[in-house]
């Protein structure tokens, strides 16, 4: 079998050798060296820009629907972008298995660019919606090719650290994404929001072609195309079943026939193939299910508070866009800091089980206390500032835990499918979830004359809360393994 090195070129400087298989794999042990410097870069920007693009649209989103008049369809625009990512997690999770790092992450930052682009010119929902699911699979590319590199790239024990940097450019791009979406808004109009990608994105495209290293893959496996097109098949399909998008026919019994046969399809081929897109045998890990579940029931409450509590605090406060851009800032950089910081404290334990049972309860209780008092009491804006600190530093462990633990207890080969398919459940739920609470808004919405989120938003945050439970709970059973200081082989 054909020899891959990974960083190659720059094998005297890397000290850890791992037999695989026949293949021989090149890791770094903790020292900063100028190549491995260079593709954190290099991943870490293309991270920042498709992750500010998730939080952007936050404080952008009443203006779009207010200048394309269609406020029943307001999830469209953050459904179509995830449906397109969820979709394409775990298509280029497997690619990252079996081809270069640096020409996927390439190639997926220049379909993100152009989604952008389109996304600028939008003049209906319809076509927002389309562009913004382009754009999408570049996104979604994005974030599984920077987990699935660091799994390559780092031990379990040492990621800890680095997910915490990752969790980090989620969190400051969280922060600087509703800022700066609130603020284009406010200054030119919401087209400028998409359009800003453009630039930056064709700087760190250039960077990335000029400056990061050529990584080989670690496995020499062929790809699943088959799979591939019934995975798209039947997610998508499902994704619709479950969402107010609807791009080509409106009976929603075709799209419940169309995933279920693609779903058996799908688990039918991938049963019998060699090298499938989805080593089914994830399923049978009691580590990598219960992190699936999990971070399936987080995602919705998630994104949800991203989403919806700009909304509340523009109609609640009578405050303008923009400065509901810097309200929401403390949760984000909530986020930022617990996520850098409970990477740090499992790398250090070897352990995650316990930060991450302390910051689920902490994420339950939050939701609802905020239910009780916008059902029933009233909730000034000090609490609610203090409230969104609070749910920020309970969710950073969220982001980078889960994975770290199902890295932990896979083999490298499959280090890749492993991490983009926690993704997949991740983004699933975030889809399913914003469109269920996108659902309660608008439902709401039609019910009441003055038409703002007041009457509907307690409803959503209790719905958050039933997800949080549901989270809290499977988490109880998820085992607590001590990460280890080298490669599962």
């Amino acid at each position: 079998m054909a020899q891959h090195g990974l960083l190659c070129g720059v094998a005297g400087r890397l000290k850890i050798i791992v037999e695989l298989d026949g293949m021989t794999f090149f890791t770094r042990r903790m020292e900063f060296n100028k190549t491995k410097i260079l593709i954190l870069m290099g991943i870490f920007l293309s991270l920042f820009l498709a992750a500010l693009d998730q939080t952007i649209i936050a404080t952008a989103s009443p203006s779009i629907v207010a200048d394309l008049k269609e406020p029943e369809h307001y999830s469209w625009i953050v459904s179509s972008y995830l449906i397109s990512s969820v979709i394409f997690l775990p298509i280029f999770g497997r690619l990252c298995d079996i081809y270069s790092v640096k020409v996927l992450i390439i190639f997926a930052n220049f379909i993100f660019i152009l989604g952008s682009f389109l996304c600028s010119l939008s003049e209906s929902m319809l076509q927002l919606t389309i562009f913004r699911f382009i754009q999408g699979i570049g996104g979604g590319g994005i974030i599984s090719i920077t987990f699935s590199t660091i799994g390559i790239l780092y031990v379990p024990r040492e990621r800890g650290k680095i997910q915490g940097w990752i969790g980090a450019v989620f969190g400051f791009s969280s922060i600087l994404g509703p800022l700066l979406g609130g603020y284009l808004t406010h200054i030119f109009s919401w087209h400028w929001v998409f359009l800003i990608n453009v630039p930056l994105g064709i700087v760190i495209l250039i960077s990335l072609i000029r400056y990061m290293p050529y990584i080989p893959p670690v496995s020499n496996q062929k790809f699943d195309f088959i799979g591939a097109l019934l995975l798209f098949v039947w997610s998508f399909s499902f994704l619709l079943l479950f969402s107010e998008v609807q791009l080509f026919v409106y009976d929603k019994l075709f799209y419940l026939f169309l995933a279920i046969i693609g779903l058996i399809l799908f688990y039918q081929y991938e049963l019998k193939n060699e090298h499938p897109l989805f080593d089914l045998t994830l399923l049978k890990n009691p580590t990598f299910n219960k992190s699936a579940l999990a971070v399936f029931a987080f995602g919705g409450p998630f994104l949800g508070t991203l989403i919806f509590f700009p909304l509340y605090l523009i109609d609640k406060y009578h405050i303008n866009v923009l400065n509901a851009s810097f309200i929401i800032t403390p949760l984000t950089l909530g986020v930022v800091i617990a996520s850098t910081t409970a990477g740090k404290w499992a790398s250090k334990a070897g352990r995650y089980k316990n930060i991450l049972l302390t910051s689920n309860l902490i994420i339950l209780s939050m939701f609802f206390v905020i239910f009780i008092f916008t059902k029933y009491l009233e909730l000034n804006l000090t609490y609610m500032f203090l409230s969104m600190v609070i749910l920020g530093f309970a969710f950073g462990p969220v982001l980078p835990l889960y994975i770290i633990a199902v890295q932990n207890s896979v083999s490298l080969q499959r280090i890749g499918t492993a991490t983009s398919s926690i993704q997949f459940f991740r983004q699933l739920g975030a889809t399913l979830g914003v469109a269920l609470l996108g659902l309660i808004y608008y439902k709401f919405f039609e019910k009441y004359q003055d038409k703002t989120i007041l009457h509907a938003f307690p409803s959503i945050m209790f719905v958050c809360g039933l997800f949080s439970f549901l989270g809290m709970l499977i988490t109880i059973f998820l085992p607590d393994l001590e990460l280890s200081s080298k490669h599962n082989i």
